[in-house]
């Protein structure tokens, strides 16, 4: 299992190592969102009496994807590797498609496609609770990281990831009480 100093040097070998995709990233999600202008342009803009106008034509093309993505999207389906298997594929199909329906995976698939189109990626964790619910949910671009030397588009050549939840330090202690004396460490 790594200590919290091995998950604080992953995560800073990857923010080192993407700074400049990130920010890159950031601007992109920026235009998404309609501000295309930078503060100083708007100035200059301002100063002329000039109206900071913007034809977001990015969000035009990252709407028409998403909506291609979600206009073919297919539901989940088992394949028999034989016809004799054909009964438990039918199963599996029908455990794929609960799961499915029970988390809006609709949603979320098109919000992960979306953070693909603008973020470069995007993706969602699929977890258990103690009574062995499966729940999905999105994983924020912004709250993930990974190996930033990965070539992979699937990362499946990764040696790290993972997910960055901002918290306060006694929070973190209670959260993971087996790790406090980790977690108080970092902050000595």
């Amino acid at each position: 299992m790594a200590t919290v100093q091995d998950l604080v040097d992953q995560f800073e070998d990857f923010r080192f190592a993407t700074e400049s995709a990130r920010l890159l990233s950031e601007r992109d999600q920026d235009y998404d969102d309609h501000h295309q202008w930078t503060d100083a342009e708007a100035e200059v803009l301002n100063s002329r009496n000039q109206a900071a106008v913007v034809i977001n034509r990015v969000k035009v093309k990252v709407n028409l994807l998403t909506g291609i993505q979600k206009k073919t999207r297919s539901k989940p389906k088992a394949l028999p590797r034989t016809p004799k298997h054909a009964d438990g594929a039918d199963a599996v199909t029908e455990a794929l498609r609960y799961v499915v329906d029970n988390n809006d995976f609709e949603v979320i698939s098109s919000t992960a496609f979306r953070h693909e189109m603008v973020w470069a990626y995007g993706g969602a964790i699929v977890e258990t609770d103690d009574d062995n619910n499966i729940t999905i949910n999105e994983i924020l671009p912004d709250r993930y990281y990974f190996d930033p030397h990965s070539r992979k588009l699937d990362f499946s050549d990764k040696k790290f990831d993972g997910i960055v939840l901002w918290m306060d330090k006694d929070d973190a202690a209670d959260t993971w009480p087996k790790l406090s004396k980790d977690i108080n460490s970092l902050f000595a």
